[in-house]
């Protein structure tokens, strides 16, 4: 829940939604790679995407779209991008339901809302929301995808 992920970062929650922030424009971009990517039938370049996207959303816990995502990199490493389109269409779907759960959730109160005003609904639920604390919950750095990464 979002209150855990505030928790897990100590309460900051302008770094929060900075990370989120970071995450989604990333998202955004290897979502278009992706779709180039398909087009041209480079499932090297579907694969490392797709494992990008993965791994910053299980550090954001968003088991749904991580898994989307490994499914989807699955596909890349095989090879065969024939279901590939509609893998990637169930992670712009899981995507836009995570902005919208985070524009929900910031819209009814948190610090620095103002950014996410005006998200559609995407007519679900979308995926909880929280920072997993695998070590020791300290935030460090930032990787090469945007999301901190625990030291």
């Amino acid at each position: 829940d979002f209150a855990t992920a505030i928790e897990e970062f100590e309460g900051d929650e302008a770094f929060l939604l900075e990370v989120l922030e970071g995450f989604f424009k990333n998202v955004t971009s290897q979502i278009g790679i992706i779709r180039h990517a398909i087009s041209e039938d480079d499932a090297e370049v579907v694969r490392r995407e797709a494992h990008a996207i993965k791994g910053g959303a299980a550090n954001l816990t968003a088991d749904d779209l991580s898994a989307i995502a490994f499914e989807l990199e699955k596909i890349g490493s095989s090879g065969a991008l024939k279901e590939a389109i509609e893998v990637l269409e169930r992670l712009e779907k899981a995507f836009r339901c995570l902005e919208t759960y985070v524009g929900t959730r910031c819209n009814k109160g948190l610090r620095g809302s103002k950014k996410w005003a005006g998200r559609q609904d995407c007519g679900m639920d979308g995926p909880m929301v929280g920072w997993k604390n695998v070590r020791s919950g300290k935030v460090r750095t930032e990787s090469r995808s945007g999301i901190p990464e625990l030291t």
